[in-house]
């Protein structure tokens, strides 16, 4: 009997969240219009530009030096500051933030003016485990590279709707 329960209850489950319309997030719908796209980064190393490449190729945009599309990164800028502190005034939060400035054009058209990509995180800080605490950072400044891709695909996608 409790079995049957079980799996009654992951019915409904299952049923509720397919009602409402959710969806693990997959692959865009990018118009056959826009799949191909020219990155343009100032020179250098960068994690953006990695993450970037992944984001857009997972979503079916080829990346090609004379694509009809020119997404040009304009400036990326990253920061760290202190969020709290405590009671023997030593760091107790930082928060990190990035900023990527950032236009879509088609030839002379600005398909999305300059606009600006942020985002931040707050996380905790344990100067007794200083190797652990920069690993973490580590890992959400890939997370927050991995965002901040994702919300300059949106903004390409939302300008191919609007110029179609």
């Amino acid at each position: 009997m409790r079995v049957k329960l079980r799996y009654l209850l992951l019915l409904l489950v299952t049923l509720g969240v397919a009602g409402c319309g959710f969806q693990l997030r997959g692959e865009a719908d990018v118009p056959e219009s826009m799949r191909e796209l020219e990155l343009v980064m100032p020179a250098g190393r960068s994690a953006l530009r990695t993450e970037l490449t992944r984001t857009l190729r997972a979503n079916g945009i080829d990346l090609a030096a004379a694509a009809p599309q020119k997404l040009e990164i304009l400036r990326e800028k990253q920061g760290r500051r202190t969020a709290s502190l405590d009671e023997r005034i030593k760091v107790d939060e930082y928060e990190l933030r990035t900023e990527v400035h950032f236009q879509v054009t088609r030839g002379e058209e600005l398909l999305v003016p300059p606009s600006v990509a942020r985002t931040e995180r707050v996380y905790s800080y344990n100067s007794d485990a200083i190797t652990a605490e920069n690993e973490q950072e580590a890992l959400l400044r890939r997370e927050m590279q991995r965002d901040i891709a994702h919300q300059i695909l949106r903004r390409y996608i939302a300008a191919a709707a609007a110029s179609n």
